[in-house]
């Protein structure tokens, strides 16, 4: 088990659920409770997850998909209101995950 899966298990396995399973990796954003709202520190794990797909020969392609009702209504404002990890180092994950999806192949 690589260090960026070991960790996300760990860290966010609440939030963000990881899966390689023949040739798909699955990020699954798992807060349906608030419609999958990002908050910073699952930001940052989402660009690291992208970076491990995208490195791991094994996966051919990435489902982005989340839990219940709703994809993703967007950052969680709530997070960002209380100083719990919405701000600049958001803003430079935000940017951080839309390059990887930008630069990532096509089967993203």
């Amino acid at each position: 088990m690589s260090e960026t899966l070991a960790q996300a298990r760990a860290d966010q396995s609440a939030e963000v659920l990881y899966d390689v399973a023949g040739g798909v990796a699955t990020i699954t954003l798992n807060r349906p409770e608030r419609l999958n709202t990002i908050s910073g520190p699952m930001l940052s794990l989402l660009s690291r997850l992208l970076l491990q797909a995208d490195a791991d020969p094994e996966v051919r392609c990435v489902i982005l998909t989340g839990t219940g009702r709703a994809f993703c209504a967007g950052l969680d404002l709530v997070s960002a209101t209380s100083g719990s990890g919405i701000g600049s180092e958001s803003q430079v994950s935000t940017i951080s995950v839309d390059l990887d999806l930008k630069t990532a192949p096509p089967t993203v």
